[in-house]
């Protein structure tokens, strides 16, 4: 799950923030683009060590029972704020790139609102969800993969 959500980051990072870095560092972007993933990668190792070290507690009651019921919530405001705004961020772009790429012609709204309703049921429903979809995606992905590649190997050798 580590593996899936680093991936996934780093993927909306490189949708969002491209325009902006490379307006900031100019040719330079992709060494922040590559820091952040960097940093991305091991904040997610540390709270990782963290929830194996309390196995049946989840991130807001680790940081209750480390820092204190004060404190931990005032360090949880934050993280609670950037999550959603970083779900609603990688929910629209998403859903932009559906648009533009397969439903052209579908409402934003939509594809927003069915997107939402799958989100709430992987929730709902939990990690085995996830892992079944993943299950039946991951051969897809690669069957589509090595066609690509096929096809580019036959049009190379021409």
């Amino acid at each position: 799950m580590m593996t899936f959500t680093t991936a996934a980051i780093l993927g909306i990072d490189v949708l969002i923030f491209q325009k902006n870095m490379v307006s900031i560092a100019g040719q330079d972007a992709w060494i922040s683009l590559l820091l952040g993933g960097f940093l991305a990668i091991i904040i997610a190792s540390i709270t990782y060590y963290l929830a194996t070290l309390h196995p049946n507690k989840d991130l807001p009651q680790i940081t209750l029972h480390l820092c204190g019921k004060l404190i931990g919530r005032l360090l949880l405001f934050p993280i609670i704020v950037y999550a959603l705004l970083y779900a609603g961020f990688s929910l629209i772009i998403f859903a932009h790139a559906l648009k533009l790429f397969i439903l052209d012609r579908t409402p934003i709204l939509a594809i927003v609102f069915l997107m939402s309703l799958v989100i709430a049921y992987a929730v709902y429903h939990g990690i085995f969800t996830i892992g079944a979809l993943l299950d039946i995606l991951f051969p897809l992905g690669k069957i589509t993969i090595i066609a690509l590649i096929m096809l580019s190997l036959s049009i190379s050798n021409s």
